[in-house]
């Protein structure tokens, strides 16, 4: 979670430091966005770079200014068959 209302929710890709947006709520991302991620960690701010949707190039992205990342969590998705 980026903040108190604000949602992320990425899935790694199998590129180094890239992730598609599975849930996006309160923030300019948007679900089937991809972008790519070199860090992250709670209480931090969120920063991707190369962020595109579809073939459109975005920009960068900068999020959770105000008091970093409140919540990081971690799913192996293999565990559940996806």
């Amino acid at each position: 979670m980026l903040g108190p209302s604000k949602i992320c929710v990425i899935v790694k890709t199998g590129n180094p430091d890239r992730f598609r947006v599975e849930e996006a709520s309160g923030i300019k991302l948007r679900e089937g966005d991809e972008i790519n991620v070199a860090y992250m960690a709670a209480g931090r701010p969120f920063f991707a770079s190369e962020c595109r949707r579809g073939n459109r190039l975005l920009g960068t992205y900068t999020g959770a200014l105000g008091g970093g990342i409140c919540r990081i969590a971690i799913r192996d998705l293999s565990k559940n068959g996806s």
